[in-house]
């Protein structure tokens, strides 16, 4: 299973449901390590290379489990095969070798990359937040599946003092790439909470997000990982979305066409604007209105499947 942080979260309601169907799950972390023996193995997306190594390695099919919304018109063979035209020379090196290695003939990436087409993809978010929630395809599902609750209480928001709470799960900035994009950006929310009509709400920021602070906010500042929109959708509360990756500009845009909350760009925004879209998003009836529709639509199930009843089908098929 990937260790991307975010993704990790996300599945751990998955593996919870899975546990109290009976199924004994182990988690990966190492590559080259040891497969151990299983009736079903799930791999995250952001390991396609490894997941065809599964197959032609070992003649294993995983699970792909996603847990971003990429564009429709792309299958997991175009982000297989984007994955590999952006890796480094040295890494691209070792994955033709080892290609070569099993003696796998193909003529082009499309090729090498055909059997995605036959695996199974679990999306970890309700099809309801996208821009056309029909099917697919008959291998992919998108499912419901709830960040587990916390166990212990969040002695931040009793501390809170009855002020709404603004909750923003930022990744560090030691995280970014480049080193110093949008440094110090927490910082900067800290100090403008003294601004002018801010005063009266209460700040809490994290790099790991939590469920028991998502629920307890009234807005809530993210990147834009997918787990944290879907958890806030779930528990009413508007997003800000201050995007860095190519996937989280997607999730910006899927946010704001069903108007749950507004995108900014963290680089070029003043300290005055992020106030003022602050103060639009706390108190703007018309998005609120429109994230407890989105709300009820997550619940229903009418188009989105529980993850842990479609594994336990593909067990009875393996």
């Amino acid at each position: 299973m990937g260790t991307h942080r975010g993704h990790i979260h996300s599945v751990s309601g998955l593996v919870r449901s899975l546990k109290d169907a009976g199924h004994e799950v182990i988690r990966m972390d190492l590559p080259g390590e040891r497969l151990p023996e299983a009736d079903l193995f799930l791999i995250s997306s952001y390991l396609l290379i490894e997941s065809l190594v599964f197959f032609y390695g070992y003649n294993i099919r995983p699970v792909i489990l996603t847990d971003y919304l990429r564009n429709p018109e792309m299958s997991l063979v175009d982000n297989f095969v984007f994955e590999i035209k952006n890796l480094t020379g040295d890494e691209l090196v070792r994955v033709t070798d080892y290609i070569q290695d099993l003696g796998i003939p193909f003529d082009s990436l499309n090729e090498l990359a055909e059997p995605l087409t036959g695996f199974t993809e679990l999306i970890l978010c309700p099809r309801e937040l996208e821009i056309d929630p029909r099917p697919r395809n008959g291998k992919t599902f998108h499912i419901h599946a709830p960040i587990p609750p916390e166990d212990l209480p969040d002695a931040i928001l009793h501390r809170a003092n009855g002020k709404k709470v603004i909750y923003a799960p930022l990744e560090p900035e030691a995280a970014f790439p480049n080193g110093c994009r949008r440094l110090h950006l927490s910082q900067r929310l800290a100090e403008i909470m003294h601004h002018p009509g801010l005063s009266d709400l209460c700040l809490i920021t994290d790099s790991i997000p939590r469920i028991d602070r998502i629920k307890n906010a009234s807005l809530v500042i993210t990147d834009g990982e997918l787990s944290v929109i879907r958890e806030s959708i779930c528990h009413g509360v508007p997003v800000m979305l201050l995007p860095r990756l190519d996937v989280q500009y997607r999730h910006a845009a899927l946010v704001e066409y069903h108007r749950l909350g507004i995108s900014e760009d963290a680089d070029l925004i003043s300290d005055e604007r992020l106030r003022e879209s602050i103060l639009y998003l706390m108190y703007n009836s018309v998005i609120r209105d429109n994230v407890q529709r989105m709300r009820s639509l997550f619940p229903a199930q009418g188009a989105s499947q529980d993850g842990s009843a479609i594994i336990n089908e593909l067990f009875q098929l393996s």
